[in-house]
């Protein structure tokens, strides 16, 4: 877990310092949300992917518990992140996102990475792990409003994912939660306000996929404990809310729920005059609250 944790971070931070120039060269941009400011690369995401298989894939060789299951994993990835890269430089149109989203999440629910919600029958499970999916790809994809916010909460998250993969002696979902860590936390470096680098759909949708992945592949609890179902949905209390939020303001206002609006809860607080930085370290603070429950509720339930 620690070399995962040390080769993401290492590589994330050399190819983020190169992908930071690259992005304004090959005209990958994507303008500041909350002032319009042009011309920032969003090539972040390649950093993060890149750094990631690369800790991962060798871990998991060194280690030798590199199975069908686990390529299958790493595949869905790879398959989240070129869509996310797609849409970056192609700019596709909502729906088809979203159905290739779908797609995606399928994929992982045919090769056995669902639920196991043990009074639910299996297609229950399998139709509810593609809404997870779907789900929490689209809560970080909304999330990346905002310089340092996605990345934050993305580091916070990986920090709780890989200690309850310590308590609990999971090494695969260790190996993940350590590469995701290590990517984002040097990412940050670049992304922080005033950001010089986003992350773009690839990355955000990449840490959607990961997280979603990884909160299925933990065991949280004995089978017969219902409430071990809160654990995931705290760690990822605050990315949901802010979809869940998003999805209903639109609703209410009579909007596309697939089409950009300003929304967003952060954006509000932005408007209202708060700075980003505060934002951002609010939003932090009780997302990381969030996590302390879900740990102590791991615990409690163990």
């Amino acid at each position: 877990m620690v070399f995962a944790f040390l080769i993401a971070l290492s590589v994330s931070f050399l190819l983020n310092g190169f992908f930071t120039p690259l992005g304004r060269k090959v005209c990958i941009l994507k303008a500041r949300a909350i002032d319009g400011t042009q011309g920032i690369s969003k090539l972040g995401g390649l950093g993060i992917a890149s750094s990631f298989f690369i800790a991962v894939v060798f871990v998991f060789f060194q280690l030798g518990i590199f199975d069908q299951r686990l390529a299958f994993v790493l595949l869905a990835l790879a398959l989240t992140f070129s869509l996310g890269l797609a849409d970056d430089i192609l700019g596709l149109p909502p729906l088809k996102k979203l159905f290739f989203q779908f797609l995606i999440a399928v994929f992982l629910a045919a090769a056995g990475v669902e639920t196991h919600i043990y009074f639910l029958p299996w297609a229950v499970n399998a139709i509810l792990s593609v809404i997870w999916f779907m789900a929490i790809m689209n809560a970080f994809n909304f999330l990346d409003i905002l310089d340092g916010l996605a990345s934050g909460i993305s580091i916070l998250c990986a920090a709780t994912f890989l200690y309850i993969s310590y308590v609990t002696g999971n090494i695969v979902v260790g190996v993940l939660a350590a590469a995701l860590l290590g990517s984002n936390l040097s990412f940050l470096r670049f992304n922080f306000f005033p950001a010089k680098l986003y992350m773009g759909d690839m990355g955000s949708l990449f840490n959607g996929i990961s997280f979603a992945v990884m909160a299925i592949l933990t065991s949280y609890a004995n089978i017969g404990s219902e409430m071990a179902l809160f654990v995931p949905l705290l760690i990822l209390a605050l990315p949901l809310y802010d979809l869940i939020f998003v999805i209903v303001m639109r609703m209410a206002g009579r909007k596309s729920i697939i089409k950009k609006s300003r929304d967003h809860f952060v954006l509000r607080l932005v408007d209202k005059g708060m700075s980003v930085p505060g934002i951002v370290f609010k939003m932090c603070f009780f997302n990381m609250i969030f996590n302390l429950v879900a740990v102590a509720l791991l615990i409690f339930l163990k």
